[in-house]
C-alpha cells in the first residue's frame, strides 16, 4: 500500500487505546507472573536467569507505559482497578501455589509464561505494522520490542529445556 493510501486510514482511537490498556494491563499480571516464577525457582541456577526475565520484563513495561503516554492514552478508573487486582492474583501465583518445580504445575507454570511473552510479542508485531500509519510511534523501538520478546521467549525455552525432565520423569 503506497503512503498516499495510508493518509486514508484513520485512527479508531478508542479501540487503539483499549488495546494497548489492555496490554498494559496484562504486563502487570506479567510482571508478576515472573516474579512468583523467581520464587518457584529459588536457590537454582533458574532463579538467576528468572530475575534477568523480570527485569526484561519490567523494562517492557515501562517501555509501554511511555508508549501510552507518548500517543496521550490514559488508564481509565476500572482498568486502574483491574490492575490491583491482576497485582494480587500474581503475587498469590494460582498455578504453583506450592512453588513446585518438578511437578506438572511447574511446567504450566513455565507454559504460561511463555504465553505472556507470545502475547506481548503478537502486540509489538501488531504495532509494528499500526505504525505504517501512525508517525508517532518509533519504528525502531518497536523492532527492539519485538525482538526483545523473541529473546525472553528463548530464554524461557531454554529453562524449559534445562528442567523438563525432572518433572516428567522419576529421578534416582
Amino acid at each position: 500500500m503506497s503512503r498516499q493510501e495510508n493518509t486514508v486510514k484513520r485512527i479508531d482511537h478508542d479501540s487503539y487505546a483499549n488495546y494497548l490498556n489492555q496490554h498494559f494491563l496484562g504486563s502487570e499480571a506479567g510482571l508478576r507472573a515472573f516474579k512468583a516464577a523467581v520464587r518457584t525457582w529459588k536457590d537454582t541456577p533458574q532463579e538467576k536467569k528468572l530475575k534477568s526475565l523480570v527485569r526484561q520484563v519490567n523494562a517492557d513495561r515501562s517501555d509501554l507505559k511511555r508508549i501510552l503516554r507518548d500517543l496521550g492514552y490514559k488508564q481509565k478508573g476500572f482498568k486502574r482497578a483491574l490492575t490491583g487486582v491482576a497485582r494480587l492474583a500474581g503475587h498469590l501465583n494460582p498455578v504453583n501455589l506450592f512453588r513446585l518445580q518438578r511437578s506438572s504445575v511447574g511446567q504450566l507454570e513455565l507454559d504460561i509464561l511463555t504465553g505472556m511473552l507470545r502475547a506481548k510479542l503478537a502486540m509489538w508485531q501488531t504495532l509494528e505494522m499500526v505504525a505504517e500509519y501512525d508517525d508517532r510511534l518509533d519504528k525502531k523501538l518497536l523492532a527492539d520490542l519485538r525482538h526483545r520478546a523473541e529473546s525472553q521467549m528463548k530464554q524461557v525455552v531454554a529453562i524449559i529445556d534445562e528442567t523438563w525432565d525432572a518433572r516428567f520423569f522419576e529421578q534416582p
